[in-house]
């Protein structure tokens, strides 16, 4: 898919999100937000945009500091992202990172 079109499509999605939600700036991450100088000037939208800072890391590691004020990576909480996992020590709760996402078992 080129670039065109597929800025086109983000185009069509950023404009639903504008109508719903009225942000103020979208924050692109992810893998495509390294190319952000192809696509950024195919998008018209009202809406400023901004590449993350952190590139592809964006999402694991604002899941990561979602976890942790939420308690997840309190001792003896795991964080797993694509199996790899980091133990912490003791307290029997255990949380989970996968695709950015944060989810909590007791």
């Amino acid at each position: 898919m080129s670039w065109e079109k597929w800025a086109s499509r983000v185009e069509e999605y950023l404009k639903h999100v504008e109508a719903l939600l009225a942000p103020r700036l979208f924050i692109i991450g992810g893998g495509v937000s390294r190319k952000a100088d192809r696509f950024f000037p195919l998008i018209d939208i009202r809406t400023p945009m901004v590449a993350a800072a952190l590139l592809n890391n964006a999402g694991i590691i604002g899941a990561a500091v979602t976890a942790e004020q939420a308690g997840v990576l309190e001792q003896g909480g795991v964080v797993e992202q694509g199996g790899v996992a980091e133990q912490g020590g003791g307290r029997p709760r255990r949380g989970w990172l996968r695709g950015g996402r944060a989810t909590v078992r007791s």
